[in-house]
């Protein structure tokens, strides 16, 4: 991911218009459409549990627990429960900022011994910023969010997204949005 003489422009040119893409959708609330166009039916979504190690100890990213673990599935009936009366934290609706920076293109794969096909691993850091109502406070989360992406005939989704916060206790409120 790190050598210079492998970069390619079109393909992060590619990769990042999807992502910018994707950040628009969400901060719009335009899940539905979100889902449909920009995931696959075989996602798996993780935002694991962070933990604060001693450097020796790892990471500190938990693969075993999580603040947020979805398929297909899970997604859509989280998707569903936003429009529902029942997301009574979402009302009034969050106003919410993606910042999408630092794409990184790492390892490609072509599938079918076509270029065109191929599936990437794409690392991004993410910004959220997210207010409610009329008060002043707002919540910002940072986060680096590790993504398999497919593409298929130009046909752009995402197959895997890992997010992972950068701060061990989230500061927020509730939990209603998608990174």
């Amino acid at each position: 991911m790190n050598n210079i003489d492998q970069y390619d422009a079109e393909l992060h040119g590619q990769l990042s218009c999807f992502l910018y893409r994707e950040s628009e959708l969400l901060d719009n609330f335009q899940l539905k459409e979100w889902q449909a166009t920009c995931v696959d039916e075989s996602i798996r979504y993780v935002v694991p549990l962070r933990q604060t190690l001693m450097k020796e100890d790892g990471d500190g990213f938990s693969e075993d627990s999580h603040l947020q673990s979805d398929d297909w599935k899970a997604l859509t009936m989280r998707i569903k429960r936003f429009d529902s009366r029942a997301a009574w934290s979402e009302n009034p609706q969050t106003r919410i900022r993606h910042f999408v920076t630092n794409v990184r293109v790492g390892d490609k794969t072509e599938l079918g011994g076509n270029s065109k096909n191929y599936e990437a691993v794409v690392k991004s850091n993410v910004l959220i910023y997210r207010s409610r109502g009329p008060s002043p406070d707002h919540d910002l989360l940072s986060a680096e969010r590790i993504d398999r992406i497919r593409c298929v005939e130009g046909d752009i989704k995402l197959l895997h997204r890992e997010v992972r916060i950068d701060s061990a206790v989230v500061g927020t409120h509730n939990f209603s949005f998608i990174f």
